[in-house]
């Protein structure tokens, strides 16, 4: 076999002589790897040859890429701030002829100049929150859209992340939440469990990685419900509100809202300029009315606030005027989609794009050069700012997207009406299975993960070696199934050598399933997986 030709500087080339000669058997073709983590990246999505969808996350950090390894349909890409690595990535995407570049996180791990070097034509949408937790969540979201549920839920160390990175190669579809060693939930984590219902929490990791609160907190998250001594039918009135009430926020999200300035419902629905409700509708009519109102208010609908209604308020001040009084004020008061303003009442679809700011950006910035006086600092400061809160037409297509399709999840849920699971969930019960995946350690972490997944090695179509310690080229793991070829356990090892039990499994599962015949990659270069480590592997699929 041919041997890749390497450059080693002197102190590398010193330490290849202490490798087996059995290594000279290792060739390019036995493993995924480039010169760093972000090559890497790039020749598995090779492996792919074409993908619609290709994600994106921060090279230097995998805790926005962990939980994304749930999400289907393509490759992990990771990028940075250098115009090499940004090269590198934008023609990776262009040969897997992606029309969709979903980024992982947040502006501060994945920023927006990042984003435009490298995604092309590509239309681009951002799963992120606040920080790690918050975007696993967010992922979670995009997984599970508003009224569905999961009947499985796992949970990992988003702190440490090696076994979260591992977890993604699961192909259960079941999302995973992250812990934060502290003993209990992160706020976002818990939110998401009690959303999702489901009836199985699974920790992945010993007690180090998710501890028995962390766990315990997770699984009983809705066992205490939130309709302590309602009857079923009382509970299952309750839940049906509550998505109604999503339909009107889903609604609110695209057509943007008013806010009103009367302190109840009772003011607003007194009020003669601006009451929403007729006084020809039933009575029945009216209470239906009355109950929409009251579970967004003091936000109304566009369509349910009269042209004459003077008692609407922006940015905590009242207004003397009527409707169009408010849709001249300024309201940039809620953070959308991707992180940019947008107004109380100017709908999502309305919003100003970078595109149409260009030109009075650049207006501004010729009036300052001509004169740099005061007013026109001012006035270039203002468009600059409006500039950098605004998302491109693409972000904004994206967004839009987004929100009509959470719009139809959750008018559908509130057709459907709650299910009885729904009903049990919210009245209480015993909460959620609790059970855990876990070894010794991470790397035998990671093989009860492929026994879970891959038992005897069934269904797999390639094993793969990851290293434990230096895992950055692990990040990918999560991603592989993406492409059902490609699908297989991955199992993680230290340099130059696997614990028995690790290889033991690698060898029965090629001979419980001769499809693995010769279908063996180590993720990274022979400096985190080495050329003797493959040839053992590489020996016991033969």
């Amino acid at each position: 076999m041919k041997k890749s030709v390497l450059t080693l500087s002197a102190a590398a080339a010193a330490f290849a002589m202490t490798v087996p000669m059995s290594a000279v058997a290792a060739t390019e073709a036995d493993r995924y790897a480039g010169s760093d983590r972000y090559n890497t990246a790039i020749s598995v999505a090779s492996a792919f040859g074409t993908s619609d969808v290709v994600y994106l996350s921060r090279g230097d950090s995998q805790a926005d890429a962990v939980a994304g390894g749930k999400l289907p349909g393509g490759p992990l890409l990771l990028v940075n701030d250098s115009p090499t690595v940004q090269k590198n990535v934008a023609e990776a995407i262009a040969k897997l002829k992606a029309t969709k570049v979903v980024v992982l996180g947040g502006t501060g791990a994945v920023s927006d100049a990042a984003v435009k070097a490298v995604a092309g034509n590509a239309l681009v949408t951002r799963l992120a929150g606040a920080n790690r937790f918050e975007t696993a969540a967010e992922i979670s979201k995009n997984l599970f859209p508003s009224g569905k549920t999961s009947a499985k839920v796992y949970l990992a160390n988003g702190i440490t992340l090696v076994d979260a990175l591992v977890g993604g190669t699961m192909t259960d579809g079941a999302p995973i939440l992250l812990t934060d060693g502290s003993g209990t939930l992160p706020a976002a984590t818990l939110k998401e469990i009690k959303r999702l219902k489901p009836s199985e929490v699974v920790a992945l990791g010993g007690e180090g990685a998710v501890r028995p609160t962390e766990l315990s907190a997770a699984a009983t998250a809705n066992g205490a419900g939130g309709g302590a001594g309602m009857t079923a039918e009382q509970a299952k009135a309750k839940v049906q509100a509550d998505l109604d009430k999503a339909v009107r926020e889903a609604q609110m999200k695209l057509d943007g809202w008013y806010t009103y300035a009367g302190k109840t419902v009772e003011d607003l629905v007194k009020d003669a300029k601006c009451t929403p409700i007729p006084s020809s509708d039933s009575e029945k009519m009216k209470a239906e009315k009355k109950a929409a109102l009251e579970s967004t208010f003091p936000r109304l609908l566009p369509g349910e606030v009269s042209a004459t209604c003077d008692m609407l308020r922006v940015d905590g001040t009242a207004l003397s005027g009527n409707k169009a009084a408010a849709d001249k004020a300024a309201q940039n008061t809620d953070k959308g989609t991707f992180g940019f303003l947008v107004s109380t009442r100017v709908a999502l679809k309305d919003t100003v794009t970078k595109d149409s700011l260009e030109k009075d950006l650049q207006d501004a910035k010729d009036a300052f050069k001509a004169s740099k006086t005061d007013s026109n600092k001012s006035a270039l400061s203002k468009v600059q700012a409006a500039y950098d809160m605004a998302p491109t037409k693409s972000e904004l297509d994206s967004a839009l997207l987004k929100a009509e399709y959470e719009m139809k999840n959750a008018q559908l849920a509130a057709k459907q009406g709650p299910s009885d699971a729904d009903v049990q969930a919210y009245l209480g019960g015993a909460g959620a299975k609790a059970s855990r995946i876990a070894g010794a350690d991470r790397y035998l972490t990671a093989l009860e993960i492929a026994k879970a997944q891959y038992p005897n090695g069934a269904k797999a179509k390639a094993l793969y070696a990851a290293n434990g310690t230096a895992s950055a080229d692990a990040t990918v793991a999560g991603f592989l199934d993406n492409k059902a070829e490609l699908a297989g356990p991955v199992l993680l090892v230290q340099a130059g050598s696997a614990p028995a039990a690790v290889t033991d499994y690698a060898k029965a599962a090629r001979a419980a399933n001769a499809a693995l015949a010769g279908k063996f990659k180590g993720l990274g270069g022979f400096g985190v997986v080495s050329d003797s480590l493959v040839d053992q592997f590489k020996g016991l699929l033969k």
